[in-house]
């Protein structure tokens, strides 16, 4: 909520900043009757941009990169809307490019305010010294490639099963326990009760069953606790109701997105050779194939070279447009044509 509110304070600073900038430039706006609390309005709106993109996550999920990367995207679709909805409303301004304007600046404002609190919360809680208690050290291995790179933990050390008699002489040495996906039952129970015990973090892999429990109410049955798990899938009516959701809300970002669907159809050919949208057949509901078009974001014909493979981090076949539009999921735009 907190970060919530920042945010929408660092558009409204934006809008402010704008405005002054119109004023030291003597740029023609014709702001004289206008009532500065009306832009809170817009504002406030920009919230429901950052909470449907996901922004107000854990932070330690996200690398600094992403974390400033992730709010350029929501960032550009609601200056779009907002312009959209100043031209067929109330014209508040002369100018017609206020919003867009504003925009420069707000990524700025939102850019260095969520540096620094990503870089103090890391200088804080990050860095955190992890064990990996697993069956042999080649499981250990395995599981720390996962934290490779990451900002917020770091691998310590390992701990075989065959000595977890000595579990109690590490609960002081370490921060985090990262418990092996075999590790189950009483094993579990005892290990989570030890770092509990101590106000140590455990983190778990979860099974399939332990998916379904997390999102299962609790009930009552005399005086009996039970957690009801049903089969997973939509009735009737909420697939009518996902249905018409969808294809509203595509509808919508397509339209707010079309001028970067346009700019990027161009700009993709003329960076590097091949065309702009490609297509992958996927396997669907039932096993039924269906085609998904992305934005290219590697050269032409990558799969013959590499085979079907995933990307890595400094993949070479990645082209260097392709790499900023992974990195704020703007290749999946296309993805709005199939519903």
């Amino acid at each position: 909520m907190i970060l919530a509110i920042l945010d929408i304070g660092l558009v409204f600073l934006g809008y402010i900043v704008t405005i002054w900038f119109y004023h030291v430039f003597s740029i023609p706006a014709e702001l004289e009757s206008l009532n500065l609390l009306w832009l809170l309005v817009p504002s406030a709106a920009a919230f429901i941009f950052f909470y449907f993109f996901d922004l107000y996550k854990n932070l330690r999920g996200n690398s600094l990169k992403t974390q400033l990367y992730s709010r350029v995207l929501p960032m550009i679709l609601f200056s779009i809307f907002v312009s959209a909805s100043s031209c067929l409303g109330s014209l508040l301004f002369y100018r017609k490019s206020f919003f867009i304007e504003a925009f420069f600046i707000q990524i700025i404002l939102l850019a260095a305010v969520h540096a620094g609190i990503w870089l103090i919360a890391n200088n804080l809680h990050g860095r955190k010294r992890v064990i990996i208690i697993c069956e042999d050290e080649n499981t250990g291995q395995s599981l720390a490639q996962k934290f490779h790179r990451h900002k917020w933990f770091e691998i310590s050390g390992y701990l075989p099963l065959n000595q977890i008699a000595h579990l109690e002489n590490y609960v002081n040495k370490f921060d985090v326990f990262l418990l092996a996906p075999t590790i189950i039952g009483q094993l579990k129970s005892d290990i989570l009760n030890l770092c509990i015990k101590n106000g140590k973090e455990v983190l778990i892999v979860p099974h399939v069953s332990d998916l379904f429990v997390q999102s299962a109410k609790s009930q009552q049955v005399g005086d009996m606790l039970v957690i009801p798990i049903n089969a997973p899938g939509l009735n009737i009516w909420q697939r009518i109701i996902k249905r018409g959701f969808d294809v509203v809300t595509s509808v919508i970002l397509l339209v707010l997105a079309s001028p970067i669907f346009l700019l990027l159809l161009i700009i993709i050919p003329l960076t590097s050779s091949g065309p702009a949208i490609y297509k992958q057949e996927r396997i669907g509901l039932n096993g039924k194939p269906y085609w998904i078009y992305k934005f290219r974001s590697m050269i032409e014909d990558a799969e013959k070279i590499t085979g079907p493979v995933l990307a890595a981090s400094k993949d070479t076949r990645i082209t260097i447009i392709g790499r900023f539009l992974r990195a704020i999921r703007l290749d999946e735009l296309p993805q709005l044509l199939m519903y």
